[in-house]
């Protein structure tokens, strides 16, 4: 719930999936999740972490992207 009202904070589009009712509902109550303005800045300051780099997502003929560089924008 955390991390949902946190993106949506900061204006990230939020992409939930879940079939759980339980969890829908859950996700739901995350609109009116009071986070801290120290919570929220902790939050902000912690380390990134990337789950897949991307990289089979570059190649030098039909991607737009020719470098991991440019697919996260020097992020990584």
């Amino acid at each position: 719930m955390v991390a949902l009202k946190w993106g949506i904070s900061n204006g990230a589009s939020v992409i939930v999936k879940s079939f759980n009712h339980k969890r829908l509902e859950e996700n739901m109550q995350a609109l009116e999740l009071k986070i801290e303005d120290s919570d929220l800045k902790n939050i902000e300051n912690m380390n990134e972490k990337k789950i897949m780099s991307g990289e089979h997502l570059i190649n030098q003929t039909t991607s737009p992207y020719k470098t991991i560089q440019e697919l996260w924008d020097d992020e990584i």
